[in-house]
């Protein structure tokens, strides 16, 4: 498959993650549909520190990349022999980040290591499913309609991210910001939110079916009176009874 380019909100998602978790690295593979690279997949068992990432292949061996992602702690973009290594098992299209992580701050390589051009194109970034994003920085971020399902957000800062129509259906949202974020029409059945921060949150026709709403910061009746469906969701009793009493049709089982 001939890649044509990086989706814009791939590569703003790539700045990101790198600058929030800098000064450790930051390493995924780069997957791609119709020739575009439009999804970050993080292995399970990925190890980051300071002085080195480690993408453990062996764990999913039959996955299927284009490339990798790897940041550095530094402004050096040059591929170390680690860097190399990686490039000859996963794919054509190797993405090294640097600080300070802006849009001038990455490179493109080839897989023997040689500088390559990577189009930036207004495509759609879509897919996280599965995806460890603990502690992950996507403040103000476009991720209308990205599938998150089963993603783990532990503690990300979401503040203002849209998630208009996005899937985070059983997400481990747990202590994250989501303050100001855009919930509307957005799949949260099974979800863990315990801990978080829904300040001003748009919840609009948000599906939180079996989702547990334990302990969230700053939620309030009026912001869940506006829910699709709270049908065997945990909530706290003193958002519980007074929903339970004037919205009852929240808690019925939704109709197919």
């Amino acid at each position: 498959m001939q890649i044509k380019g990086i989706a814009r909100d791939t590569l703003n998602f790539i700045l990101e993650t790198s600058k929030s978790m800098a000064p450790e690295e930051f390493a995924g593979l780069l997957q791609e549909k119709d020739g575009i690279i439009t999804e970050v997949f993080i292995l399970p068992g990925t190890e980051s520190s300071d002085q080195n990432a480690v993408i453990k292949l062996f764990i999913m061996p039959n996955v299927k990349s284009v490339g990798s992602i790897h940041s550095h702690p530094g402004p050096n973009r040059t591929p170390s022999q680690a860097d190399l290594q990686l490039f000859s098992k996963t794919g054509n299209c190797h993405i090294i980040v640097g600080h300070p992580y802006d849009k001038q701050s990455w490179t493109c390589y080839d897989i023997e290591g040689n500088v390559r051009e990577l189009q930036v194109l207004d495509a759609k970034f879509e897919d996280f499913e599965g995806a460890n994003l603990d502690g992950a920085n996507f403040e103000g971020v476009n991720l209308e309609g990205t599938d998150f399902e089963k993603a783990n957000l532990e503690e990300a800062d979401l503040e203002g991210t849209d998630f208009v129509g996005a899937n985070l259906a059983g997400a481990d949202l747990a202590g994250a910001n989501l303050v100001k974020a855009n919930l509307e029409e957005t799949n949260l059945k099974r979800a863990n939110l315990k801990g978080a921060n829904l300040k001003g949150a748009n919840l609009k026709g948000a599906d939180f079916e079996g989702a547990n709403l334990k302990e969230v910061d700053e939620l309030t009746i009026n912001q869940l009176s506006k829910v699709k469906t709270l049908y065997n969701a945990k909530l706290d009793d003193e958002l519980f009874i007074p929903l339970k009493e004037k919205y009852p049709a929240l808690f019925e089982k939704p109709k197919l």
